[in-house]
C-alpha cells in the first residue's frame, strides 16, 4: 500500500499545460525559428556533399533499379522511404543534373529538421517550467551546430529524426489524452520511421514498453485492454514496417559488426579497422575534454593522432558543438585558426548544456523510478516522464552497443541519437528549471544567460563560417 501522504506528493508532481507568457516570447521565438531556418536552407543550397553517399541509392532508383542491398550500392542496405520521396521529387519537378537533385533533398531535410524544431518547440511551450529556460532549450536545439549540419546534408537522418521526434510527440498524446486518433498518427508516424532508418527502433521499442507497462498498471481493465490494444497494434506495426521497408539484413549484420571476432577487453587495447572503441575504459570512462581543447576535430586515417577519437563520450559531445569536428565530408575541412577558436569556445560553453541535460536525466529517471513504486499515480504525468525516460536511456544503450559492435570510430556519430531529440530535449528543460532555482543570486543567473548567449552565437557563428567556406569552392 501507497502512504497517502506519498500519493498526495506524487500529486503534486508538475504536469504539461500552458503558463502566462511576456509579451515578447513569441518576438524570441519567432526570431530563433528565422535565423535556424535560414542556416539551414543556406547551407543546403551551398553544399554538395555528405558524410556517406546515399544520393547513389536515389540515382540507382531514378535509373528503375529497384530491391536494391548492399551488393549494388554501400548505402543500400538501408529502408528505402526517403529515397523514393527524394526520387519522386526530382521525376517531379524534372530535375536531371546532378547538383539540383543534390540540393533538392537538401532542401527537404532541411524542411523536415524546421518541422522537427516545430514538434519540439509545441512540447516544450506546453511545460509550466519558467518560460526562460524554455526558450533557452529550443534556441539552443535550434540552432545546434550538429543538427543543422544533418539538416543540409542529402542523407535519410533528417527525415528519420523528424519521424521519430513526431512518434515521440503523439505517443505523448496518447499517454496524457488517449484517443483513437493519436494512436493511428503515433503508428502512421511511427511506419514512416522504421521505413526511413533503423535509427528509429528504439522509439518502437520504448512505445512497447510503455503501453505494455500501462496496460499492466491500469486500475482500470477498460482502459487497461486500450493500451494493450495499443501495444499489439504497435507490435504488429513495427514488424510489417521492417519487413516492407527495404532493409538488407544479410549484408548490414556484416556491415555493422565489424568487431565480430576481435575481442572488446576491459583495459587491453585491440584495434579494429579505424579506432574507435579499443577497450571498455578507454571508450566508455573517458570524456577527454583537455585533448578536445588542443584539437578541436579529429583525422579519418587508421592512425589515432588525437586521443578523443577513441573516447566515445568526447566524441559525442564534440560532434554535438562543432559541425565540423570530423573534417569530412572533404570539403567541409577547415584549418582556420578562428574556426577552431569558435570551436573550443562552443565546446567550453557546452558543458552547461551538458550538465543540465545530466541533471534533467537523472531527475527524470528518479521520477520514473518513484512512479513504478506509486503505481503510476498521478497517470498522466508519470507515464510521460517514463516514456522519455526509456526512450533516452535506450539511445544510450544504443550506442554503447552499436559502437562495441563497429569498432571504427565512424560509428561515434551523434545524429544516431537524435531520433530521441524530443525526450532529449525534454530532459534538457527539466536540468535548466532544477538549477535555475537553486541559484544562489541573481548575478549567477546573469552570468549562466550570458554564458548561453555567447554559445548561441558561437553555434550560429560556426554554421556561418562553414556556409561561407562551401559558397567558395562553387
Amino acid at each position: 500500500m501507497i502512504a497517502d501522504s506519498e500519493v498526495e506528493s506524487l500529486k503534486e508532481l508538475p504536469s504539461w499545460g500552458e503558463s502566462p507568457l511576456p509579451a515578447y516570447y513569441w518576438y524570441v521565438v519567432f526570431f530563433v525559428f528565422a535565423i535556424a531556418g535560414a542556416l539551414r536552407f543556406s547551407l543546403s543550397i551551398v553544399n554538395r556533399e555528405a558524410n556517406d553517399n546515399h544520393y547513389e541509392v536515389i540515382r540507382l532508383i531514378l535509373d528503375g533499379r529497384s530491391r536494391l542491398t548492399m551488393s549494388d550500392c554501400h548505402e543500400c542496405f538501408h529502408p528505402k522511404l526517403f529515397y523514393y520521396i527524394c526520387a519522386a521529387t526530382d521525376y517531379a519537378f524534372g530535375l536531371t543534373t546532378n547538383s539540383s537533385q543534390i540540393i533538392a533533398g537538401q532542401l527537404l531535410n532541411s524542411a523536415a529538421g524546421m518541422l522537427t524544431l516545430l514538434l519540439v518547440f509545441s512540447q516544450l511551450h506546453r511545460s509550466p517550467l519558467a518560460f526562460k529556460w524554455r526558450l533557452w532549450a529550443i534556441t539552443l536545439i535550434a540552432l545546434n551546430p550538429r543538427l543543422i549540419a544533418i539538416n543540409g546534408q542529402l542523407s535519410n537522418d533528417s527525415f528519420a529524426i523528424l519521424f521519430g521526434t513526431g512518434a515521440v510527440f503523439l505517443t505523448i498524446k496518447c499517454l496524457t489524452a488517449p484517443s483513437i486518433c493519436w494512436c493511428i498518427a503515433a503508428q502512421l508516424v511511427l511506419s514512416w520511421g522504421l521505413m526511413t532508418k533503423g535509427t528509429t527502433w528504439v522509439i518502437g521499442i520504448a512505445m512497447l514498453i510503455v503501453f505494455v507497462v500501462r496496460s499492466m498498471r491500469e486500475p482500470s481493465k477498460k482502459d487497461s485492454l486500450v493500451f494493450l490494444g495499443m501495444y499489439l497494434v504497435t507490435a504488429v506495426n513495427g514488424y510489417v514496417s521492417i519487413l516492407s521497408a527495404g532493409y538488407d539484413f544479410e549484408h548490414y549484420d556484416v556491415y555493422a559488426n565489424r568487431g565480430r571476432g576481435h575481442p572488446l577487453h576491459f583495459l587491453e587495447p585491440t584495434d579494429v579497422g579505424r579506432p574507435g572503441v579499443r577497450s571498455i575504459a578507454d571508450g566508455y570512462l573517458t570524456f577527454r575534454f583537455v585533448s578536445l581543447l588542443r584539437d578541436p576535430q579529429i583525422t579519418n586515417g587508421k592512425a589515432i593522432e588525437q586521443t578523443h577519437r577513441t573516447s566515445v563520450w568526447t566524441q559525442l559531445y564534440a560532434r554535438a558543438h562543432f559541425a565540423q569536428f570530423e573534417q569530412h565530408p572533404p570539403s567541409w575541412k577547415t584549418d582556420n585558426p578562428l574556426v577552431l577558436n569558435i570551436a573550443r569556445c562552443s565546446m567550453v560553453l557546452g558543458l552547461l548544456p551538458l550538465f543540465f541535460l545530466c541533471v534533467g536525466l537523472a531527475e527524470s529517471i528518479f521520477n520514473s523510478l518513484r512512479a513504478w513504486r506509486s503505481g503510476f499515480v498521478p497517470m498522466r504525468d508519470n507515464y510521460l516522464g517514463f516514456f522519455c525516460t526509456i526512450t533516452c536511456l535506450g539511445y544510450i544503450a544504443f550506442i554503447i552497443k552499436f559502437t562495441a559492435d563497429y569498432r571504427d570510430f565512424a560509428a561515434i556519430k551523434l545524429i544516431y541519437l537524435l531520433p530521441g531529440v524530443l525526450p532529449f530535449a525534454i530532459a534538457l528543460l527539466k536540468g535548466m528549471q532544477l538549477c535555475g532555482e537553486r541559484l544562489p543570486r541573481r548575478s549567477v543567473e546573469s552570468f549562466l544567460n550570458g554564458a548561453l548567449f555567447i554559445l548561441a552565437v558561437s553555434y550560429f557563428a560556426g554554421i556561418v563560417s562553414l556556409v561561407l567556406l562551401l559558397s567558395t569552392l562553387g
